[in-house]
């Protein structure tokens, strides 16, 4: 469900303002446990995986829009959502104990960033250029920090619980420059962009486990130098 308006107002000014809101059910769940009680496992064994289908999630947001035209040769755009993504969906959060009624509890999500921030402007340059500049902002994706749980393997610190850290924000500043060039009855348009032009070191993935908990294991790309080309005819 997403309800919403825009509104224009004086100044060459729109607001616009929305809600979403969705949920989800039969979301996989997977969990580890020691009690196999009515479960059909190997002899021998001393722990299983139990897998089910009855998890669910949900998603509430809601996005405020200003759009501002200060001239016909610059306009700009700017967003912030506020958002939470909550569910039970266990493998969100790898295996954990199903004895410990928290591992089925609602919490957020791994990929729940509750703050996103955009903002572009558009300039007319003179010699016909077209300027685009971009910034974006993202709060951290969630992590869980895990242990050792001897018989069982790595599972969730039961200390500080599931999806209870949160990584550095990601950030961006992007833009571009292009122009047409009449060829005949055709046209040309050269383009050429640069992303994440302040190279910053933006955190997509980090160990989970003890001591080295909330250290970097994967970024997101650097500073990229790209140029385009478009033939119209």
């Amino acid at each position: 469900m997403t309800l919403g308006f825009e509104q224009s107002l004086p100044w060459d000014l729109a607001i616009g303002l929305s809600y979403t809101r969705w949920k989800g059910s039969n979301q996989l769940r997977s969990t580890v446990t020691t009690d196999l009680t009515g479960l059909n496992v190997s002899p021998g064994a001393t722990a299983a995986v139990v897998f089910d289908s009855q998890g669910s999630s949900r998603y509430s947001g809601a996005e405020l829009v200003l759009r501002k035209a200060f001239s016909h040769r610059f306009e700009a755009l700017a967003s912030y959502t506020r958002s939470r993504v909550e569910g039970d969906t266990a493998t969100d959060f790898g295996f954990e104990k199903r004895q410990d009624a928290r591992s089925l509890d609602f919490t957020r999500l791994r990929y729940d960033r509750p703050n996103v921030v955009n903002f572009s402007g558009l300039w007319k340059l003179p010699a016909q250029l077209d300027f685009t500049l971009i910034y974006r902002y993202m709060s951290g994706a969630l992590y869980s920090p895990t242990v050792f749980s001897p018989g069982i393997g790595i599972v969730i610190d039961p200390s500080q619980g599931k999806n209870s850290q949160r990584q550095t924000p990601i950030r961006s500043l992007d833009f571009s420059l292009s122009r047409n060039f009449a060829v005949g009855r055709s046209q040309i348009r050269v383009t050429g962009q640069v992303f994440n032009l302040m190279n910053n070191l933006n955190v997509v993935g980090v160990d989970t486990f003890g001591s080295s908990a909330g250290q970097p294991v994967n970024v997101d790309y650097g500073r990229i130098f790209q140029v385009g080309l478009e033939y119209h005819y």
